[in-house]
């Protein structure tokens, strides 16, 4: 974990006498290793709040004056899209991110983070795998791609099992390294079915490696949505639908359809009123594959009342159960 959290904060770009704000819970890796013992690494002030709420957040980075900030993409854009941001004078350098180019993009240019940051692991992993550079360009920091930690090694493995998979081509992800865990307390039949005997820890996710090694998260397997034998990444359609000017927010999950498996449901906070579910729908539509598009799409206050995590996450199991009940609703109001 130290020798994570160093690497992180090395790539963060933390510098003794920066200031550093994270409101991530001190019991998630993201809290505890790449906030806490990142800035301690590297002499840097960690600036904290019990819980995440944009406006106090924005307040802390004015008065504060911090350089940097830890978030996923619903605490980017929280921030982004709060009507005090208007109203704050933020001294942002950079950032660690776990979320869509889109959103990756949008912190650079909006926030003045310009040496952002996107990161990939798990609590398995210590948890950083890749993370890349705040020294590299902004197109390459915004495309989310990610150099792997030194001594680390990731292998890309097709749905099959019987091979890797080449530059470009998705699958699932393996890593091997110092920061892989030992294994899960007390359970080695769980540690025997993450981790084989050669090293090799089964994460759970799709990603994609390059010609060049760098390492592209696409999502977790068990969110993507297999459209009539088609597989859509979640972050995908995420991604697309932020690009919209009234999209606040975006949250993707699947959900049955009896001719193709499974569909599109997407539910979309607004940054005003004005736009229709149809609307969106339509315009989404001449960005993304068909198969990609939306089948379902709900526009929403918030999510806070479905489910978030303690670390500011849409909790995507419910979010996908509330998206089945609408559909049982809507089915039941339908006449025979």
């Amino acid at each position: 974990m130290c020798a994570d959290a160093f690497f992180s904060g090395a790539r963060l770009g933390l510098r003794p006498g920066d200031r550093f704000h994270s409101a991530r819970p001190f019991f998630h890796v993201a809290g505890s290793t790449l906030s806490v013992l990142a800035s301690i690494q590297h002499a840097t002030t960690l600036v904290t709040m019990p819980k995440f709420e944009p406006a106090e957040a924005l307040r802390l980075l004015e008065s504060e004056r911090c350089t940097h900030f830890s978030g996923n993409d619903t605490i980017a854009l929280m921030l982004l899209n709060h009507p005090d941001r208007a109203h704050r004078t933020l001294h942002l350098r950079g950032a660690w991110v776990a979320a869509s180019p889109t959103v990756i993009r949008r912190v650079i240019d909006e926030l003045g983070a310009t040496e952002c940051v996107a990161g990939y692991g798990l609590s398995e992993a210590s948890p950083n795998v890749a993370q890349s550079c705040w020294w590299e360009g902004h197109q390459v920091r915004a495309s989310g791609a990610m150099l792997l930690e030194p001594g680390v090694e990731v292998r890309i493995r097709a749905a099959d099992d019987t091979r890797d998979c080449g530059p470009g081509e998705p699958g699932s992800i393996l890593v091997r390294g110092w920061n892989v865990m030992r294994g899960y307390l007390d359970a080695p039949e769980a540690t025997a079915a993450a981790i084989d005997p050669a090293g090799w820890l089964a994460t759970g996710d799709v990603g994609t490696l390059d010609a060049t090694g760098r390492l592209y998260f696409v999502g977790r397997t068990k969110d993507i949505i297999r459209v009539g034998g088609e597989n859509v990444a979640p972050a995908d359609v995420e991604n697309t639908l932020h690009r919209h000017p009234r999209v606040r927010q975006a949250v993707v999950v699947g959900v049955p359809d009896e001719r193709l498996v499974e569909v599109v449901f997407a539910f979309v906070v607004l940054t005003e009123p004005g736009t229709t579910e149809d609307e969106l729908i339509a315009w989404a539509r001449t960005r993304m594959a068909g198969f990609k598009v939306p089948r379902h799409l709900r526009i929403v206050e918030g999510f806070e009342e479905i489910g978030m995590t303690a670390s500011s996450k849409v909790r995507k199991n419910r979010l996908a159960a509330h998206a089945r009940g609408l559909l049982a609703q809507r089915d039941d109001e339908v006449p025979a």
